[in-house]
């Protein structure tokens, strides 16, 4: 599993690419999430739970972080269903996690 941070033109960008399956890539993510502005990824909600990287432990090292985790089905559809762990795109976020 590879983690890919693409570089826009913005010479502010960073790109890292890592081996999240391995305790050093996940070690890299972290320190990129203490500095960076947004996270986004696909995996199944177990992976990155297990991982220590969901969103609530991510915020504990960047309460700044924009999070957005997304996958092919809604995880609300999958919730309702049984499939939990199923992959689906959320576009939906907790309630009180937006402030305006």
């Amino acid at each position: 599993m590879m983690a890919s941070c693409p570089a826009s033109g913005s010479s502010a960008s960073r790109q890292e690419i890592a081996n999240l399956s391995q305790p050093a890539g996940r070690d890299i993510l972290r320190e990129s999430i203490q500095v960076g502005d947004i996270l986004t990824e696909n995996f199944t909600p177990r992976v990155m739970r297990g991982w220590g990287l969901d969103n609530p432990n991510a915020s504990k090292l960047n309460p700044r972080l924009i999070m957005l985790s997304h996958s092919p089905i809604s995880r609300l559809v999958a919730r309702a269903g049984n499939f939990a762990e199923a992959i689906g795109i959320d576009g939906a976020f907790p309630r009180g996690s937006v402030s305006h």
